[in-house]
């Protein structure tokens, strides 16, 4: 029997890697002849770096920049081969800062330039940026800053903070950076609107209701500029609401691509050539629920193991929602405690639980 294992973070308690791996152990001590193909997955969000890892290869290393306060901080970037892949969370994310500090008129992606600037220095041009959980609403103005392009703004000092995205008035390309820059995102929001990155993500990174049309006007008339100035298509569409806007300001520096983070995953790494053959897959995160059915690693996966081997898939989470699942692609769901246990023994224990889940199902076959 050949069977995938494919989870995204159980946020806290288990990485993607370490999930699979504590499943794969429970199920081999009952069935040990079994074909196993350990897939852990990401969509950008928690654990994607360790994720590009597993399946590219190469080294981390740390870039000295500036999170989302000006502090300094140590960025971990994957490079591998000529390229370099990190994650917006980790220089410019919202986990940085404590709540009393999430503030998007001061918050900034300056740091993002900064690794990017390092980048350059080393010869590397083609770079990979996950772009969930980040702090900030600026459009990627910040960024540009380190890299040395120019801004004009309606008087108002230059300098890093978020809210210098509400005075920009032009912007100089005419140095040529020449990256090729792909952008994986979880989130399929339009840069603007009801559903856009001020009104949706405002208020978790500290906007008042006031401020929210105020962003997002700012970010519409950054939008339009960088559309008339590099001739990319910003305004209106899915995944520019992603991490503040970020995107907008990448078209600046080169050629941009904005892709799902799972599909990206996916079709970089022959998802579909390693699972024919096989008959279940098991999949899942920390809680599986609506969301988890908008795009994130698990349906992604699931839907197209669907697809390509038309076998079963098992969803495996801390917490299941029932009543939220898509039964069309999903044919069964189990959570890993089977009692009345806390939250904290549950996360604390998960490692025990995911394999006793693991022996268990094997049973089942």
């Amino acid at each position: 029997m050949k069977i995938v294992v494919a989870f995204n973070a159980f946020k806290g308690s288990l990485s993607p890697v370490q999930a699979g791996y504590h499943f794969i152990k429970g199920w081999s001590a009952r069935r040990v002849e079994d074909e196993i193909v350990h897939f852990p997955i990401a969509d950008g969000g928690d654990g994607t770096l360790e994720v590009w890892k597993y399946h590219f290869g190469g080294q981390i290393e740390y870039i000295d920049a500036h999170d989302p306060l000006m502090r300094h901080v140590k960025v971990p970037v994957l490079i591998y081969q000529d390229k370099a892949m990190f994650a917006m969370a980790d220089v410019s994310g919202i986990a940085l800062i404590h709540g009393e500090e999430r503030n998007a008129k001061r918050t900034t992606t300056y740091g993002m330039g900064e690794v990017i600037a390092t980048l350059i220095k080393r010869g590397i041009k083609d770079i990979t940026i996950s772009v969930g959980g980040s702090a900030t609403v600026d459009g990627g103005v910040g960024l540009l800053l380190p890299l040395g392009v120019k801004i004009y703004t309606d008087g108002y000092e230059i300098k890093p903070e978020g809210q210098l995205l509400l005075h920009v008035k032009d912007v100089d390309i005419s140095r040529d950076l020449g990256l090729k820059i792909t952008v994986v995102s979880d989130v399929n929001n339009p840069l603007t609107g009801q559903l856009g990155a001020a009104s949706v993500y405002g208020p978790q990174k500290g906007l008042s209701e006031k401020d929210i049309p105020i962003f997002d006007e700012a970010l519409y008339r950054w939008g339009g500029l960088v559309e008339n100035k590099t001739g990319a298509s910003v305004l209106n569409k899915p995944m520019y609401g992603a991490a503040g806007g970020v995107a907008v300001a990448l078209h600046l520096l080169g050629d941009v691509k904005i892709v799902s983070g799972i599909e990206f995953l996916l079709s970089k790494t022959g998802f579909s050539e390693k699972v024919k053959g096989a008959q279940v897959l098991f999949t899942g995160e920390g809680k599986i629920d609506r969301q988890t059915f908008m795009g994130k690693a698990p349906y992604g996966a699931a839907k197209l193991f669907k697809e390509v081997t038309r076998g079963k898939v098992i969803g495996i989470g801390g917490k299941v929602e029932h009543e939220e699942i898509d039964w069309s692609i999903f044919d069964s769901a189990f959570t890993l405690v089977c009692g009345p246990v806390s939250v904290n023994y549950a996360m604390k224990h998960a490692d025990k639980l995911m394999r006793n889940i693991g022996f268990s199902l094997a049973g089942m076959f």
